[in-house]
Parts: structure tokens; C-alpha cells; sequence
């Protein structure tokens, strides 16, 4: 499986149930939160709001962030091109929308939304926001940002060299791999310039509420995946995450 955004951020349903956040589950909260763009800081009364919803939410679970998949338009012409292409469809599967729709053909989530008057496409949104913080959160405290940076362009350079002229015995099993793996070095790229845009007012203020998140949300994958690009050569990088 190659990587994505939703297996880099959220997952959902892998976590554990939520304690309740000052309400009884009998008790049904309207909650008003609004839907703000991806890189909006975030605010202790919006994360307040999203650990509310959540414990009132079927299991008092994250819901899924299922795949966006986001189909090519057109066949590339070479290396730079098809990394362009990739980069462009990455930031594409990041659709709020698209999620919300999703969610809302579950009728159990549905009606726990209706019920707390929440728009599902607002809670979309502020999961999004609140599933960057959380990775930049964790990356800031374990990566050396910088390094890793340098060490995913050297590894998309080689990759793209060798996909731009790939050895006269490559199989057709290693070349798919090597687009693998540079569909993955794209995507880590591309995530990681998005964690750099994450505000500093939403590390520090989801930092606050970690012990309550961390009960909340599942471990993210992000660190691993950025770890692998550090410890490994492109060439023998394994694709794809095992988890």
C-alpha cells in the first residue's frame, strides 16, 4: 500500500474510548464549532469542542479518515513531471468535504451528529487541523526537521534519476517498486511542508490537552515513516507501510 495522507495523520477507529468530557452520555451537548481552514490555529475552546463531540460520538471514537484517492489526469513525460503530478495529487486527497459526505452515510454518525447540532463537514475540518498539530507535535519532539528535510530531497533526487534511466535489468517488479517508493518520498515531502506550515499557537495549545488527546487519538505513524527516509538508502527503502 502506498503511502497517503490519511495513514500519515489520522486514522480513527483504532483508538480507545474516550473518557466523558465533563457532560453525562445521557446528557447531549449542542456544540457550535465552524469549518476553518486547514492551517486556522487552533483554539482551546475548538479542542474542548472536539474531545466533547468525540465522547459523544458512536464508541466515543475518532471516526475513520478513510483514503481520498485522487486519480492522475494525465500520464507524465518524465521524472520532474511525475513528481509534480504527485505532489499536486497529495495536497488534493487532503478534501474536508469529500470526508464529511463520507461520514455521513454512516446513519449512526449521522445522528450523533444531528443531535449535537454539529455540521459534519466543521468536525472534518477541525479533525484535519487538530491531526497536523498532533503530527507536528510529535515530529518537533522526535526529528530533526532539518535533516530529515535534506534527507528526503537526497532521496527524491536518486529516485528520480533512476526512474528518469533505470538500469537496462531492472524487472518490471523493481521498477515498480522504485515508483513506489518515490510516490512515498513525494508524499513525506509534500507532509512535511504542511507540518511546517502548522501555526505555533496549535502545537502549544494541543500540547496542553496531551495527556486527554493521547487517550483520544491513535499514534501516529508519521515518525516512522520519516524515520525509514533517514536510516535507509532509496534504493533498498521499503514501500508502503506495513501497518
Amino acid at each position: 500500500m502506498v503511502l497517503t495522507i490519511s495513514g500519515l495523520t489520522l486514522t480513527g477507529c483504532n483508538s480507545q474510548p474516550v473518557p466523558e468530557v465533563a457532560v453525562q452520555r445521557t446528557q447531549v451537548p449542542q456544540v457550535h464549532i465552524d469549518a476553518k481552514p486547514i492551517m486556522s490555529p487552533l483554539t482551546s475552546s475548538e479542542i474542548a469542542a472536539f474531545m466533547t463531540i468525540v465522547s459523544h460520538l458512536p464508541d466515543g471514537k475518532v471516526p475513520e479518515f478513510a483514503p481520498q484517492h485522487v486519480p492522475p489526469t494525465q500520464k507524465p513525460r518524465n521524472a520532474t513531471e511525475h513528481v509534480a503530478l504527485l505532489q499536486k495529487r497529495f495536497r488534493e486527497s487532503i478534501d474536508v468535504q469529500q470526508q464529511a459526505t463520507m461520514w455521513q452515510r454512516d446513519p449512526k454518525l449521522q445522528k450523533a451528529f444531528a443531535s449535537m447540532g454539529v455540521e459534519p463537514v466543521a468536525f472534518s475540518a477541525l479533525a484535519a487541523r487538530i491531526s497536523f498539530a498532533w503530527s507536528a507535535l510529535a515530529i518537533g519532539e522526535k526529528l530533526p526537521v532539518a535533516t530529515t528535510e535534506r534527507q528526503l530531497t537526497t532521496n527524491l533526487y536518486a529516485l528520480m534519476r533512476s526512474v528518469q534511466s533505470p538500469p537496462e535489468n531492472m524487472s518490471q517488479h523493481q521498477y515498480q517498486q522504485l515508483m513506489e517508493a518515490l510516490e512515498e518520498t513525494v508524499a513525506l515531502g509534500e507532509f512535511l511542508q504542511m507540518l511546517k506550515q502548522v501555526p505555533r499557537e496549535s502545537v502549544v495549545q494541543l500540547s496542553i490537552y496531551r495527556t486527554q488527546m493521547e487517550q483520544l487519538l491513535p499514534r501516529s505513524t508519521s515518525v516512522a515513516a520519516f524515520e525509514r527516509h533517514l536510516v535507509n538508502r532509496p534504493e533498498i527503502m521499503r514501500v508502503g507501510h506495513s501497518e
